[in-house]
């Protein structure tokens, strides 16, 4: 937690950041790892926002993108050697963001089809 506050580290090290934030990026996106799971949730995401259900579909962005900014940030501080502790980790500390996203677009979508469906008929144990 020490190096977090260490301006004079960070400052040394904010060559880490660009190169991070575009390794993680990759493996977000990774077709052979999440198929078509992220341009689903990304889907769904903007549909939500669309359809007025700004809350949910902030919520949803908000929690991924703090989770990513968090690894960014320990990717940033870390003392081991970044393309070592990159290739050894990230495919790993990007799942769960992933998959809270992922576990997130049911109701994304319900919130995107209950906003056009005005009455919530197709829906009887919401309120």
């Amino acid at each position: 937690l020490g190096r977090v506050f260490d301006v004079g580290f960070l400052a040394d090290h904010v060559d880490r950041v660009p190169y991070t934030a575009a390794y993680l990026a990759a493996r977000v996106v990774d077709p052979r790892a999440w198929l078509l799971l992220v341009p689903l949730c990304i889907a769904a995401t903007i549909a939500a926002f669309r359809a007025g259900a700004v809350e949910k579909a902030a919520f949803a962005t908000g929690v991924v993108a703090l989770s990513l900014l968090g690894l960014l940030l320990a990717y940033w501080t870390t003392p081991l050697e970044l393309h070592y502790h990159l290739a050894t980790s990230a495919r790993r500390v990007i799942t769960p963001p992933l998959l809270f996203w992922a576990s997130v677009t049911p109701m994304l979508v319900a919130a995107a089809h209950r906003d056009k469906d005005s009455d919530g008929a197709g829906y009887p144990l919401t309120s």
